[in-house]
């Protein structure tokens, strides 16, 4: 059976559902756990985050990818639009989509 495309979709506006603690938490964190859930790795009481210094090296390479390395630490919901714009299209990078799909591209 042939394998499905994955999509990774960014909406213009965020969908309602999406959780407040994305929000909240800072731009690097929410592309480390896209870039986690891509790998299968995650981050538990008995690993050490020196072992997964690549997942975070990772993510930051797709925040610089979107010019947002300097903003790494900024909380998401205080970022500009244009760096919220940016930082979605940084997580649907880690992510590692065969098709990215962009509801109204040009806006931002």
């Amino acid at each position: 059976m042939p394998r499905r495309a994955a999509v990774g979709w960014d909406w213009a506006v965020p969908p309602a559902h999406q959780p407040l603690s994305q929000s909240q938490r800072g731009a690097s964190r929410n592309v480390r756990l896209a870039v986690q859930v891509k790998s299968g790795k995650g981050f538990d009481l008995f690993s050490r985050t020196l072992g997964h210094r690549e997942l975070i090296d990772r993510a930051m390479a797709h925040l610089a990818d979107v010019s947002l390395a300097e903003r790494a630490t900024a909380i998401a919901a205080t970022l500009p639009h244009a760096d919220q714009r940016k930082l979605e299209v940084a997580i649907l990078l880690a992510l590692e989509p065969d098709i990215f799909m962009f509801d109204e591209p040009t806006r931002a």
